[in-house]
């Protein structure tokens, strides 16, 4: 349904390209591997399958490039259109659903990037000399008439391009008055003055492009530094996230925060609102499994298999006998305390609330052993270095893990544990190492999510039309019944 695209062409003029057809070029564009306007439009030239899929016209490179950047919010609309027929086909029934991020490496150059510590730290610097020179320029106009009255310029820190030409020129009469070095420093003086007022505005200018975030690429504002996979190198990028089922992505999510679960709720959402149902089971690894993700799954009956940080080293004895950890620990839960391993109680000590950088609120509880019991304990070596052993828990967060791990230890868990590779990070694979597709073409977040929109609904044709050519091959009237449905 692309009447909302359609309704968008204003009308008049020369006559407009089909939006239907060019969506189709883009779209076969994609499913070929052709990502970028010039190379489409060599295609419609020279390629028979874009000769008849466009009615053997040739838009030009200009206006599928147009189009493409036209299609904006609708992009989503469109993926999910075609996330129906998948379920209308019955290849997605929102059973399990995986959910993975990759950084994939923006259209940016990564040694052009702006830090948010620099900014702050540039900005501080200018503020403090800006300071000493508003004085000096207040010690000079006080010679003459105070022509600010009872205010110093240094009083009002908010001098702009405009205010300091004004007092270049009341100021350039007194200079001549003065000895030649000292006029030759008020005149330096000023025009540093002038010089780092512009460059304040660029750094304030700086900070409101940052925002929350700690870097962005001057080549694109939108991307962030971020760490890639060889834990060595640091490029512009955007961390991508998509949920799957069957091979079929559900929804995909464009983020500016290197954390991947971050943008979980959002994915999920995103799946619920394709799919029209909640998906009954998700599975993801162990950077997704945060109180806050898990209190979401609960709050809406889905059942939680997400590894949490620590699970897999739970399972390692070498990691359990190390030291002692909190896991090592008993609880009563009558008396509110635990207890160590070498029988001592570890009262309540006081609670307290902890913001995530999500700005989720966890209620931590802290507990402590007495310093008498610890100072002569013969685990102290293994357990803690300070005077008496103390723990800080969420009691919520406690019972989600132990719910999680029951689930992952399950036959089911350890069979979406297998699954989950080639479910998902299959597909990420299938784009960086098979396609090459490592870098976005476009630069800019809102043209991001057009490009990886129209990448995953081409991912999606194909897994459709691979499962029709299967029911082809078992029974050819299955598919003409199946389609006619689907009309």
């Amino acid at each position: 349904d692309l009447r909302e695209i359609i309704d968008s062409y204003k009308g008049g003029g020369a006559s407009a390209y089909s939006p239907v057809m060019l969506l189709s070029v883009w779209l076969l564009g994609f499913v070929s591997g052709i990502y970028t306007s010039r190379k489409l439009e060599q295609a419609l030239k020279e390629n028979i399958a874009f000769i008849w899929i466009s009615g053997q016209s040739e838009p030009d490179f200009r206006t599928l490039n147009n189009f493409r950047l036209r299609l904006g919010n609708d992009i989503k609309g469109i993926f999910k259109q075609v996330v129906i027929c998948g379920i209308q086909l019955g290849y997605i029934r929102g059973e399990e659903v995986f959910v993975d991020h990759t950084k994939l490496e923006a259209n940016a150059n990564s040694h052009k990037m702006i830090w948010k510590k620099q900014v702050d730290r540039r900005l501080e610097e200018i503020e403090v000399e800006l300071d000493s020179l508003f004085q000096y320029i207040d010690d000079l106009n006080n010679r003459e008439d105070k022509e600010y009255g009872d205010k110093g310029l240094c009083d009002g820190g908010n001098l702009d391009y405009a205010k300091i030409d004004e007092v270049i020129r009341d100021f350039n009469e007194q200079i001549k008055d003065m000895a030649k070095g000292e006029a030759r420093e008020a005149k330096s003086k000023l025009k540093r003055t002038k010089g780092l007022i512009e460059k304040r505005e660029g750094y304030k200018e700086k900070q409101e492009i940052l925002g929350e975030r700690k870097s962005y690429s001057r080549t694109d504002p939108d991307a962030v530094a971020m760490l890639q996979k060889d834990k060595e190198s640091i490029k512009a990028s955007y961390n991508e996230g998509i949920a799957v089922e069957n091979g079929f992505v559900l929804d995909y999510e464009i983020g500016q925060n290197a954390a991947d679960n971050v943008g979980f709720k959002g994915i999920i959402e995103g799946v619920i609102e394709n799919i029209d149902k909640v998906p009954e089971r998700v599975h993801a690894d162990g950077a997704y499994g945060s109180e806050e993700n898990m209190v979401y799954l609960e709050e809406n009956g889905i059942e939680n298999f997400l590894k949490y940080n620590t699970y897999f080293r739970e399972h390692k004895k070498s990691w359990r006998e190390e030291k002692l950890r909190r896991e090592d620990f008993g609880r009563d839960e009558d008396r509110d305390v635990y207890i160590c391993p070498a029988g001592k109680v570890l009262e309540f000590y006081g609670k307290h609330e902890k913001i995530t950088a999500t700005g989720y609120h966890q209620r931590l509880r802290e507990y402590k052993a007495k310093e008498e019991d610890c100072a002569a304990c013969a685990l102290k070596e293994q357990c803690t270095r300070g005077r008496a052993k103390s723990i800080e828990v969420s009691l919520e967060y406690e019972r989600l893990k132990v719910e999680a791990r029951a689930n992952l230890d399950s036959e089911l868990g350890k069979e979406l544990r297998r699954q989950r590779g080639n479910r998902v990070e299959s597909i990420f694979g299938d784009r960086k190492f098979n396609k090459q597709y490592k870098r976005y073409f476009l630069r800019g977040l809102s043209k991001v999510n057009i490009e990886s929109g129209l990448y995953y609904i081409a991912v999606n044709i194909k897994k459709i039309s691979t499962y029709l050519k299967g029911l082809f091959n078992i029974e050819g009237k299955q598919i003409e019944t199946i389609c006619l449905g689907m009309t």
